[in-house]
C-alpha cells in the first residue's frame, strides 16, 4: 500500500558518514572557513580525526589546531574517532 504525504509525520536524515560520506563537504567547509581566517588547509585525514559532537565542535577544534597559541590551555583539539 502506498503512503500518502499527508501520513508521512517526519524524516531523519543520518548525515554522519553512515549513509552519505560527508568527509568532503566537511573538509570544503572547515577550509573555507581557515583560509577566510588566513590559516593553511587541512587535509581531510586530519578533519575527520576532529569530527564528533557537531559542527561548531569541529570548526572550535579545526581553528584551535590553526592558531594554537591563541587559545586557553585546555582546548580540546584531540580526536573524537
Amino acid at each position: 500500500m502506498p503512503v500518502k504525504m499527508d501520513q508521512i509525520r517526519a524524516v531523519a536524515f543520518d548525515l554522519d558518514g553512515t549513509l552519505i560520506d560527508t568527509l568532503p563537504d566537511l573538509t570544503t567547509a572547515v577550509n573555507a572557513t581557515l583560509t577566510a581566517l588566513g590559516a593553511q588547509a587541512l587535509p581531510p585525514a586530519r578533519v575527520k580525526d576532529l569530527v564528533g559532537d557537531g559542527a561548531d565542535k569541529l570548526i572550535a577544534r579545526a581553528v584551535a589546531e590553526a592558531f594554537p597559541s591563541s587559545h586557553p590551555t585546555g582546548t580540546r583539539t584531540e580526536s573524537c574517532g
